[in-house]
C-alpha cells in the first residue's frame, strides 16, 4: 500500500507533495502520507496569491480625470456623489491691436449618479465688466454612454445650455459634444470630441465677438474638432496637448486652428493647481486669441 500510495503522488505533483506532508503516527510508529489536507492548503495558498495580484492591479490603474481649463476633456465621469468646485482665471490678447481680455470662471461638477455628472459656470469678464452676457449661467449635463471594451473607446455625450441671466444678455444657446477615449498604455489616452452650437444672442463669451459695430454679424451655428492626448508622467502630475479646429466667430471669416498645452498637478489628495497656454496656428488677424492662459485652482470632496 505504500508503494501504490507513492506511485500516486507522483502521478499528481500539482496537488500533492510526498515530502512536505504532515505525518500521523500508524502502531508500528511509520509515517502515513496524508495529501488531502497537503492539497487543501495548496489551494489555500493559490487564492491568496490571486487576490493579491488582483489588488496590485487595482492600485496601479487609478487615473485622474482632467480637471484643468484645456478643452480637452474625457469620457470618464466623476464618481457618484463627488463634488468637484473649480476656480479659474484667464488671459487673451488678440493680434493686430486691441485691449487683453481678463477673465474669471467659476465652475462646479457634480457626479449625480454613476455615469451622470453635472456641470454648472458663471464666468465674469474682469476687464470691461458691462459687456453684454456678463454673468450668463450655463449649465451641463455629461453621461458616459459605455465603457472602453477593447478597440471600442470610452464613449461620452456632453450637453450645455447658456441661459441670459447677465447683464442686458439675450437668447438662449445650447451646444452638444460627444467625446470618444481610448486607452493607448498605462500611463497615455487619446481622445477625439467635437462640438455644435447654436448661438441665439449677440453676447460676449469668446475673443472678438461684440464686433457688431465694425458691421460683422456673430455666427449663430458654430462647429468644430478636439483632439489630443493626456499622459501620467507620474502618479499625481499630467500632461496635455490638443488641437482645435473651429468655424469663425463672426460670419464671411474663415476657420479656426488653435494648440492647446497644459498640465494637472494633484499636489493633494483632494487638491490640483492646473495651467493652459493656446496658441493660434493661424498667420493673420483672424477672431480667435492670439496668445492666452489660464490657471485653475480644483477642491474636490465627498465620492
Amino acid at each position: 500500500m505504500r508503494i501504490a500510495g507513492l506511485c500516486l503522488s507522483c502521478l499528481l505533483p500539482g496537488a500533492f507533495v510526498v515530502g512536505a506532508s504532515p505525518a500521523a503516527k500508524g502502531e508500528e510508529g511509520a509515517d502515513r502520507v496524508t495529501p488531502g489536507v497537503q492539497l487543501v492548503r495548496h489551494q489555500e495558498g493559490e487564492a491568496v496569491a490571486a487576490d493579491a495580484t488582483l489588488v496590485t492591479t487595482v492600485a496601479t490603474g487609478e487615473r485622474h480625470d482632467i480637471t484643468g481649463p484645456i478643452s480637452l476633456r474625457v469620457a470618464d465621469a466623476l464618481p457618484a456623489g463627488e463634488w468637484e468646485v473649480k476656480n479659474v482665471f484667464g488671459w487673451e490678447t488678440l493680434r493686430g491691436g486691441g485691449s487683453d481680455e481678463w477673465e474669471y470662471e467659476f465652475e462646479l461638477e457634480y457626479g449625480l449618479i454613476e455615469n451622470h455628472q453635472l456641470l454648472f459656470s458663471l464666468p465674469l469678464e474682469l476687464g470691461e465688466g458691462r459687456v453684454t452676457g456678463n454673468w450668463d449661467i450655463t449649465l451641463g449635463w455629461h453621461w458616459r454612454l459605455w465603457n472602453e471594451d477593447g478597440a471600442i473607446p470610452a464613449t461620452a455625450i456632453r450637453q450645455f445650455v447658456r441661459i441670459p441671466t447677465g447683464h442686458d444678455s439675450e437668447g438662449v444657446d445650447y451646444e452638444v459634444r460627444p467625446i470618444l477615449t481610448w486607452t493607448l498604455s498605462d500611463s497615455a489616452r487619446y481622445t477625439l470630441s467635437g462640438y455644435a452650437r447654436s448661438v441665439n444672442g449677440d453676447n460676449f463669451d469668446e475673443p472678438g465677438e461684440e464686433g457688431d459695430e465694425d458691421g460683422e454679424d456673430a455666427r449663430h451655428f458654430r462647429w468644430g474638432i478636439i483632439t489630443g492626448f493626456d499622459y501620467d508622467l507620474s502618479e499625481d502630475f499630467k500632461l496635455i496637448w490638443d488641437y482645435v479646429y473651429g468655424s469663425s466667430v463672426h460670419s464671411g471669416h474663415r476657420d479656426n486652428h488653435s494648440l492647446e498645452v497644459g498640465f494637472d498637478w494633484h499636489f493633494a489628495p483632494n487638491q490640483s493647481f492646473n495651467f493652459m497656454t493656446e496658441v493660434s496656428l493661424d498667420a493673420d488677424n483672424n477672431d480667435n486669441a492670439n496668445l492666452g492662459a489660464e490657471v485653475s485652482y480644483v477642491i474636490s470632496f465627498g465620492g
